[in-house]
């Protein structure tokens, strides 16, 4: 009675293995498997139902293998000796997982890495837009193309002064300033940050045009060409961009933040300016 019940079973898990290949479901795979080892515990001498059972373990080992779940299959493979012939596909299959790993793991990291250096450039440019380009405040703006200049506002030494000199000429071409002359803003005093512009033109060879600002929180050594404490504070200069000049432009310069400071063009040799701009 037992031997035709297992063959029964054994007959019907045959018939439905075709199935469960082409589904390729896992529980379909399980219940086959069940029903022949229960055929084989009815009937342990039932040879069709043993080589039915290794034809299911098989079919389901490679359905795992192609799904990707080598740990599935490599569980059914050692349950069944028969089955050792599997073995080597799946040790290919876990190298082939693992460096597959290792490039995802690669990959996030680059990707994570990409993202802080977007984000960081993102911030510097926004910083820098702000200090160069945003919320800048003009304090005070001179344009130096005839007798309406405003001289008054600037000062005027040269090497180191000890009090006010004579004042540059203004004609049609800007404000004419000679070799080591200073032309320095009066009384002018910000906080924060400092912005300073000036168009400068120049006909024949300059070996230099400096435009300082002075603050209270920097003490460098004293130059020939830089206003010693008489005009309120020691010479400091920061950095910037060039501003557009019909000629060679002067290097505008940018200082550090301070309580107040002092601002103004010095030439080294003879240069003509035609506007100075003061933000803030």
């Amino acid at each position: 009675m037992d031997h035709g019940e297992s063959i029964a079973l054994a007959e019907r898990a045959k018939n439905e293995l075709a199935a469960a290949v082409s589904g390729r479901h896992y529980p379909a795979f399980a219940r086959l498997v069940h029903l022949l080892e229960h055929a084989l515990e009815m009937w342990d001498g039932n040879a069709g139902a043993r080589q039915a059972l290794v034809d299911a373990k098989t079919a389901y080992a490679r359905c795992a293998l192609d799904k990707g779940d080598i740990e599935l299959a490599a569980s059914i493979v050692a349950e069944e000796p028969a089955l050792s012939g599997l073995k080597p596909r799946i040790e290919t299959a876990r190298r082939e997982a693992a460096l597959r790993a290792k490039k995802s793991r690669r990959a996030r990291y680059l990707a994570v890495l990409l993202v802080l250096s977007v984000s960081l450039l993102a911030a510097y440019l926004s910083y820098d837009y702000h200090q160069q380009s945003g919320r800048w405040k003009p304090v005070f703006h001179a344009v130096f193309d005839g007798p309406g200049a405003p001289m008054k506002e600037l000062r005027f030494g040269a090497f180191n002064p000890v009090a006010d000199g004579p004042a540059c000429p203004v004609g049609e071409t800007g404000m004419r300033m000679q070799e080591c002359q200073i032309a320095w803003l009066r009384n002018v005093r910000v906080r924060g940050n400092v912005r300073l512009e000036a168009r400068v033109r120049w006909t024949g060879p300059v070996n230099g045009v400096e435009m300082m600002i002075n603050t209270r929180f920097m003490s460098p050594g004293q130059f020939h060409w830089t206003p010693p404490p008489v005009f309120r504070a020691s010479s400091a200069r920061g950095t910037g961009s060039p501003t557009a000049s019909p000629g060679p432009t002067a290097t505008c310069f940018r200082g550090p933040p301070g309580r107040g400071a002092s601002h103004g063009l010095t030439s080294r040799t003879g240069v003509s300016g035609t506007s100075l701009l003061l933000r803030a």
